[in-house]
């Protein structure tokens, strides 16, 4: 990775303090609507805040987490915890502000995740899902938490995508030896993202019965089906008459065999018999003498009759 104007890197870090410090406030709401005490808003607005980045550094190995190492990414968590305490923010302003501003972090903090990735030597591919990571962990933990499916996961808004779209763009940038550019251009269009897709409810499509796989797999069985009963129909036509009689004769032993009852003599015995008629007829008509073969089988029918009428056994 190429070396980053100095001027830049600390521009991402205001943006960084600003953006915990805003984010601590937005998830602290979480807390007040699940009515936790002063303790609760606390570990939620440190946990959402914050989350996506220990995350990014535990998994690339940074050493002590950044906000560990620096006090002032623990301060402003706290701030904006107690703000929220204090502070009941509500109505249509705050909502618009609280998407615009969420909007406006997934892309800084995706291309902040994805640049420290590339700086700590991951390939572009581990630097992607980082800057993804850093972008939604926070929010991931808080909605785990309070017992929320993740946003992330149900797709009722675009979310990821923005973040996945920031990293992306900064990642193929830093490839093309622009890393400066891609920091700064790439939150531009994940944030565009994510506001049209609140404006116009945007959200990836899904069906619990969507599975092309299967619905592939049935057509081209449903195709073939035609194709089969002719080649069936064809296949009989060319089979001899005695052959086709004498596969009918040695499925219908075979149904016998399978009915008996399950308290026989020794059924292990009689199964290995079958088998051993089955194949007799089988080499008498690869031999070319299906008569000798059907007279066979027929005989032996008969006897098992005799047998099983000797047994009292109808």
């Amino acid at each position: 990775m190429e070396q980053v104007d100095p001027e830049v890197m600390n521009f991402y870090r205001v943006f960084e303090f600003g953006g915990v410090f805003l984010m601590s406030i937005l998830v602290s709401m979480v807390a007040r609507r699940r009515e936790f005490d002063i303790f609760g808003f606390f570990v939620i607005a440190l946990v959402g805040s914050l989350g996506g980045g220990m995350m990014r550094d535990t998994l690339i190995m940074a050493g002590a987490v950044s906000a560990m190492k620096d006090p002032m990414y623990l301060i402003l968590a706290t701030v904006g915890a107690l703000i929220a305490f204090f502070t009941h923010l509500r109505g249509r302003v705050w909502e618009l502000f609280q998407v615009h501003a969420d909007a406006l972090l997934l892309g800084i903090w995706a291309v902040a995740g994805a640049t420290k990735a590339l700086q700590y030597g991951l390939p572009p591919f581990s630097a992607v899902l980082m800057g993804v990571l850093t972008a939604t962990g926070g929010g991931v933990l808080v909605d785990v938490m309070t017992g929320v499916t993740p946003q992330v996961l149900v797709g009722k808004r675009l979310y990821a995508m923005p973040a996945l779209l920031s990293a992306v763009i900064v990642v193929v940038l830093n490839e093309l030896g622009q890393t400066i550019w891609g920091m700064l251009l790439a939150p531009i269009p994940a944030t565009a993202l994510a506001l049209l897709s609140y404006w116009r409810h945007w959200k990836i499509p899904f069906h619990v019965e969507f599975a092309p796989v299967n619905q592939a797999a049935n057509f081209l069985r449903n195709a073939a089906a035609p194709l089969e009963n002719e080649s069936r129909r064809i296949a009989r036509e060319l089979e001899p008459y005695a052959m086709r009689s004498l596969r009918h004769q040695a499925l219908a032993k075979a149904d016998r065999e399978l009915g008996n009852d399950v308290d026989d003599a020794n059924p292990v015995e009689e199964a290995k018999e079958a088998v051993k008629d089955t194949a007799e007829a089988v080499k008498a008509v690869v031999e070319h003498d299906v008569e000798t073969a059907a007279d066979a089988l027929t005989a032996d029918d008969e006897a098992e009759v005799n047998r099983e009428g000797g047994d009292g056994r109808a």
